[in-house]
């Protein structure tokens, strides 16, 4: 169990010099959550635990792990972005309870006195403060916007779902983007030249293998399934350089048999490539975006863009992006909307072939340069 006392003092002078109110009252989960944080800046320090520094343009971090086998599983997806000069706007610490000999951490032990409960969320916007509880793999994380500072404490590493290695860190790196200009979203992103669209849609709509065949036909990409964009520049950043294929895309695109990562993957999960790794020439790290793409698979013969409202748009990119990011979703709405009304929306229906796909889009860039 963590204890919380003797926090008061230190905190408020922590909220003073943030700019925020010195008497903001501690619900028991946000005392739990800062004396998370405490903890685990202790055992950092004691520990030395070195810290790896990661520039994703719009969000610059410093990583430090406790744990080998973490390590490594956090940092193979985002290691092209692995920095030594650049600054940290946050500072995230992930603990292992096996390899550090902390244990698994205290689980939810609250009552559920909010809808947000129900999943295992406490948000304080008030404080600056999220924290979310996994009871599958039995990891915290929690996010300080004021300390600048993000935990994420699981039982086990080894234990941790083969998936969570294609985007790691994204919910503390969700609530650090959402408490300033930027914003993830459930996404892709492909271009060449600077110049990219966003390809926004649920689960199955055709973004990554539309990815991919963009990759084979010599365009870039941003990943295609979590991207960072700044609604006020329009950019679109590179997080993860994974593309994940399920067993149709890769009858449809058989190049990426060779460069699959997770060979020894479950039957029902998608093959993970990592770009970075094996085609890094195709990896962006950002590109400007001049027109949201909500692709469909529609069957038909050849490919074809119809310009869409700003309505179907938002209701392609907004509910999954909240579903697969819990919390923060009032600032992926407002954000999506800036967005939105900055860029153009088109419905991208999808014919037979993926390389026919891209050839549409690569014109469409091509005329909006």
């Amino acid at each position: 169990m963590i204890s919380t006392a003797g926090r008061t003092g230190r905190r408020h002078s922590r909220w003073t010099e943030a700019g925020l109110a010195a008497a903001l009252p501690l619900d028991p989960i946000a005392q739990f959550g800062e004396a998370l944080l405490d903890r685990a800046e202790h055992f950092a320090a004691v520990e030395h635990l070195p810290g790896r520094g990661f520039d994703f343009g719009a969000v610059r971090l410093s990583l430090q792990v406790g744990g080998g086998l973490y390590a490594a599983r956090l940092t193979r997806a985002i290691a092209f972005a692995a920095t030594e000069a650049a600054p940290a706007a946050l500072r995230i610490i992930a603990l292992d309870g096996v390899a550090t000999g902390l244990g698994s951490p205290s689980g939810w032990h609250f009552p559920v006195t909010d809808k947000s409960h129900l999943e295992r969320l406490h948000e304080r916007p008030d404080l600056g403060l999220t924290l979310r509880w996994d009871p599958d793999t039995r990891t915290w994380r929690v996010f300080s916007a004021p300390r600048r500072l993000a935990v994420i404490w699981t039982a086990d590493a080894a234990a941790l779902p083969e998936w969570e290695d294609s985007a790691p860190l994204r919910d503390v790196l969700h609530w650090h983007a959402a408490s300033g200009p930027a914003l993830l979203l459930h996404a892709a992103a492909i271009g060449r030249n600077g110049a990219g669209v966003l390809l926004a849609g649920p689960g199955g709509s055709g973004k990554s293998t539309t990815t991919a065949a963009a990759v084979l036909a010599g365009l870039l990409t941003t990943g295609d399934d979590f991207v960072l964009v700044e609604p006020a520049t329009v950019q679109a950043h590179a997080l993860y350089d994974t593309i994940k294929l399920d067993a149709a895309s890769l009858d449809l695109l058989p190049q990426f048999l060779a460069a699959i990562g997770n060979p020894h993957r479950a039957p029902e999960q998608k093959a993970r490539i990592h770009l970075g790794e094996v085609r890094p020439e195709s990896y962006a790290r950002a590109l400007r975006l001049k027109a949201v793409l909500l692709p469909v698979v529609t069957g038909s013969a050849q490919t074809r863009l119809v310009p869409a409202g700003a309505g179907l748009a938002m209701r392609a990119l907004v509910p999954s992006t909240v579903f697969l990011l819990r919390g923060a979703a009032g600032s992926v709405l407002a954000k999506s909307t800036e967005l939105l009304r900055r860029l153009p929306s088109y419905r991208l229906e999808l014919g037979r072939e993926p390389l026919e796909a891209v050839a549409v889009i690569d014109d469409f860039l091509a005329r909006a340069a």
